[in-house]
């Protein structure tokens, strides 16, 4: 009986020292740290071999006597990799800071249960195409996604909580939706996503922060309702593709900061909506100013004298009823006449022909016939 207590004790002692906290281990062909022994969690510190192009990460792995759950991808554990694809099991919680950076995968399907995806962890991903998400991710943290010019599709999920600094920065969107759930966007969350031509906000964002879509071409911007700020040049511009030639502004805004929706000198935005019955705050270098003196201000019938008397909206030279019957209040009249020169689609892509039904002549909605 001593005996086999005796080789219990070893046991035990040897299975303890190979399960302290930091121990670094090789396993199918990945680096794993132990990071937790209460539960027995690893995290994959990196890959054994960094030519490979697809990579398979487990749910679980085994060493010593213990069998350890795979909890994170580490820091830039697989950075400047040739990685294409990879698998990743639903054990794993957190993509950490630059895990996947610089490396050449095409598409990342984001595990079960995945909570978070840290700053840069796919920085400068240029062959990233599509991201699918689970029904657990939370937070996408700063520069996570920075600089993937070719990612064109991610679909948000309902348990989003906030979109980081930059997250999106120069990304290859066209079109985006955001999710219809309460949830916080920082500072330039999609700046310079330069072929960005159409943007659904959501139901669920109620501050546009600084910079959140500086430099997209979009060619109309409709702000629901429960926006209540618009901050600093959240919709400047400096591209003269796809001319903007709507804004529609929800109820509830209160405060328009500065350059909120500039564009280039001498542009154009002709047809701004503006449905909040108090005239919001509105700083006057939120618009250009050839937009103040050509553009067309629609706003309440019974609000019309008190957006004519308040300062910086008073600076529009036209201002109209809104008429919420109109489409987007804008003037649709049939043609069959004559082609002008400027034809786009509602996607703001410029054609050579107009197609039948609704299309954009010069800087009108015009049904032809």
């Amino acid at each position: 009986m001593k005996r086999n207590w005796i080789l219990l004790t070893i046991f035990t002692l040897a299975g303890t020292i190979q399960a302290q906290v930091g121990t670094v281990f090789e396993k199918e062909g990945l680096i794993f740290e132990v990071k937790s022994i209460i539960p027995y969690h690893v995290e994959v510190k990196q890959n054994a071999y960094p030519n490979a192009e697809h990579v398979n990460i487990p749910y679980n792995v085994s060493h010593g006597l213990f069998n350890y759950m795979v909890e994170s991808v580490g820091p830039r554990s697989f950075e400047f990799n040739n990685l294409k694809s990879v698998q990743v099991t639903h054990s794993v919680n957190w993509l950490k800071e630059g895990c996947f950076r610089k490396t050449k995968l095409q598409r990342f399907d984001c595990p079960d249960e995945l909570y978070d995806i840290f700053n840069l962890a796919f920085d400068s991903c240029f062959e990233l195409d599509s991201v699918f998400t689970n029904r657990m991710l939370k937070r996408v943290h700063e520069y996570a996604f920075n600089d993937c010019y070719n990612l064109r599709f991610i679909e948000f999920p309902t348990t989003l909580e906030y979109i980081g600094s930059y997250a999106f920065k120069e990304c290859g969107f066209e079109n985006l939706a955001l999710p219809n759930i309460p949830f916080t966007m920082y500072e330039g969350a999609f700046s310079n996503c330069e072929k960005l031509l159409s943007l659904d906000l959501g139901t669920g964002i109620t501050d546009i922060p600084a910079r959140a879509f500086e430099n997209a071409p979009l060619p109309e911007i409709i702000i629901p309702d429960q926006v209540k700020t618009i901050g600093y040049a959240a919709f400047k511009r400096i591209t003269y593709q796809h001319p903007r030639w709507l804004i529609s502004i929800g109820s509830d805004v209160t405060n328009i900061a500065m350059y909120a929706f500039m564009t280039n000198y001498g542009q154009v935005t002709k047809h701004i909506i503006c449905k909040a019955i108090t005239p919001p705050k509105c700083d006057a270098q939120a618009f250009e100013e050839t937009t103040y003196k050509y553009g067309t201000l629609y706003v309440p019938e019974e609000s019309i004298k008190a957006y004519q008397e308040a300062e910086t909206w008073k600076m529009f030279k036209n201002i109209e009823r809104y008429d919420s019957t109109l489409i987007d209040c804008i003037p649709i009249v049939e043609s069959d006449q004559k082609l002008p020169q400027e034809i786009y689609n509602l996607s703001g892509r410029r054609t050579l022909q107009p197609t039948r039904g609704i299309n954009i002549l010069n800087n009108k909605k015009v049904i032809m016939k």
